[in-house]
């Protein structure tokens, strides 16, 4: 006859599966605090690709290229300015250099920005309006998409909760920052 073996799990055992869950939970728990972060941070890396992408095309085709931004409907294209009419036109015939689409981007489509808001402020020499679109010259410096007076200061700012970033465009040179 065999010895009936009692039914279940140790103390041991029981403990080491709940000291192993709490370890997965630490891990976890981190990873969804950040979430806001993390949405904040992506928004900032389209408006940043976005707006280097058109100075070096400007740069590379020896002709301007810029940025709108739509902070209400949160939408975001490039364009070619076409400096042969009064005043200049913008072109929205730029392709994404990766799924070479045309270059336009619903910012709350993007699952991982979806409910940042956005506020843009382009300011230019002789001008008191602000503007939300900006253009690079063929040397890379912004300039009005209107009037090709130079940038005077340039910002565009991401808010997600109580995460704020701010892309930053230098005026002299087009350079494009992050704080």
């Amino acid at each position: 006859m065999g010895v009936n073996k009692p039914q279940g799990f140790t103390l041991i055992e029981v403990l080491t599966a709940v000291f192993i869950l709490g370890l997965l939970a630490a891990a976890v728990v981190p990873t969804f605090a950040s979430n806001d972060e993390q949405k904040i941070e992506l928004a900032t890396t389209e408006l940043k690709n976005a707006l280097r992408y058109a100075r070096s095309q400007a740069i590379k085709t020896r002709s301007p290229y810029g940025m709108r931004i739509q902070t209400d409907t949160k939408q975001l294209q490039l364009f070619r300015l076409d400096t042969g009419t009064i005043p200049p036109t913008e072109e929205f015939d730029v392709y994404h250099p990766v799924d070479k689409k045309l270059y336009a981007r619903n910012l709350d489509a993007i699952s991982f920005t979806n409910g940042t808001s956005y506020s843009a402020n382009f300011q230019y020499q002789g001008s008191a309006t602000v503007f939300w679109a900006i253009a690079f010259d063929a040397y890379g410096e912004p300039i009005s998409p209107v009037s090709l007076l130079p940038l005077t200061s340039g910002t565009v700012t991401a808010s997600f909760n109580l995460q704020t970033r701010t892309v930053t465009i230098i005026p002299v040179n087009g350079r494009v920052n992050v704080s």
